[in-house]
């Protein structure tokens, strides 16, 4: 059962995503702020991490390098698609804008998680 991390300051959002992938069979972990994410990181080898860009107190981004770091595939998602940064002199895709249907958000998740255990194999 692949672990995924969400992280989103708005609650309503986490418990969102929570319930659909819950019902898809991950095992899911939600964090509203940079350190509850961070502690969650430092836990659990989660095999994704999905992260709103802009949170309370850090900014996604910085979240995303430590996932990165970890080789943890990043999914975005932001209210504002011209927050997006360049990450590492790469635009940062996927990314998911919101707001967004359940269904992309899965294809997308899907995708990832299918391209990293082909890395892994």
């Amino acid at each position: 059962m692949p672990k995924i991390l969400v992280i989103d300051d708005n609650r309503d959002i986490c418990a969102l995503i929570d319930n659909f992938l819950s019902e898809k069979g991950y095992a899911v972990t939600t964090a509203t702020d940079g350190a509850a994410a961070r502690a969650a990181m430092s836990n659990i080898r989660f095999d994704l991490v999905i992260s709103d860009v802009v949170l309370y107190g850090e900014r996604g981004i910085e979240l995303a390098r430590l996932a990165r770091a970890q080789n943890i595939p990043l999914l975005l998602m932001s209210g504002n698609p011209n927050e997006i940064e360049k990450f590492d002199g790469e635009v940062v895709d996927p990314f998911i804008a919101k707001p967004f249907h359940l269904a992309d958000m899965e294809v997308a998740i899907c995708g990832l998680l299918a391209s990293a255990q082909e890395k892994r194999a």
